[in-house]
């Protein structure tokens, strides 16, 4: 049986001389592996199209190779968007989004919000012009919502802006169990703001890069404690380094 599906790139990997599988995200099927011709005889599918975050439409046929993995008939190439591919902060971007996104979406777990809110983001991100380096903290921050583990920033009964965050148990605490997974109240006061945030007002976050590295750091923490077999990302380090100022150490 042949589907239709519109789905965005995650990655690509080698799988032999006919075929190599990409990694996407579904809006129907949630996270899928398929098997994608190459060779002179699919001179109609490019390679490029295949590129990280590409939005595309696919033409699907269940593989007989198993392991729940779809054939690719034909594709087509949603959005136009370059800018997130050349230019060097938002290409950084995309390749720490995408590896963040294949390890955290389960697979097969299809929802059409997740997949809109995903959308969306690459279309913000190939727009914007200020407030670029603040997206990727956004992105991380929201994507915890349709991963159902928000952190819970009700405020108890007494709460004071003295407070600590714990990350294990994600609420305000004065006394937490480990300083080192849990947020200093100079830093959990940030977590509102952070809430509150929208695209058109990530140019108004100030933040310098040591700043955004240490909530980054935090925010990937979160992400291990809740998420089972979560890794460290190997793109974290093209990231950090997209945004290292000229001139200093890496």
């Amino acid at each position: 049986m042949t589907l239709t599906s519109h789905a965005i790139v995650l990655h690509r990997r080698a799988y032999n001389d006919r075929y190599f599988i990409a990694q996407v995200y579904s809006r129907e099927l949630g996270r899928i592996g398929v098997l994608v011709p190459q060779g002179r005889r699919t001179a109609s599918i490019s390679r490029s199209s295949f590129s990280p975050l590409t939005e595309l439409e696919l033409e699907l046929r269940q593989s007989r190779k198993g392991g729940g993995l779809y054939l690719l008939r034909q594709s087509h190439r949603l959005s136009a968007h370059w800018r997130i591919q050349v230019e060097s902060s938002k290409a950084a971007q995309v390749l720490f989004i995408s590896e963040l996104l294949s390890r955290a979406l389960g697979e097969g777990q299809a929802d059409e919000p997740t997949y809109d809110f995903i959308r969306r983001g690459i279309e913000h991100l190939e727009t914007m012009e200020q407030g670029v380096a603040n997206f990727y903290l956004f992105f991380c921050f929201r994507l915890l919502h349709h991963l159902a583990i928000e952190p819970n920033l009700v405020r108890p009964s007494g709460y004071n802006e003295r407070m600590w965050f714990d990350l294990i148990d994600s609420s305000y605490t004065p006394y937490p169990t480990d300083v080192h997974y849990a947020l200093p109240p100079e830093v959990a006061r940030l977590l509102p703001v952070l809430r509150r945030l929208s695209y058109d007002r990530l140019p108004s976050l100030m933040l310098n890069r040591e700043q955004r590295s240490y909530i980054l750091d935090w925010t990937l923490t979160y992400y291990r404690l809740h998420l089972p077999d979560f890794p460290m990302l190997r793109s974290l380090q093209i990231l950090r380094g997209a945004h290292q100022p000229s001139g200093s150490e890496p």
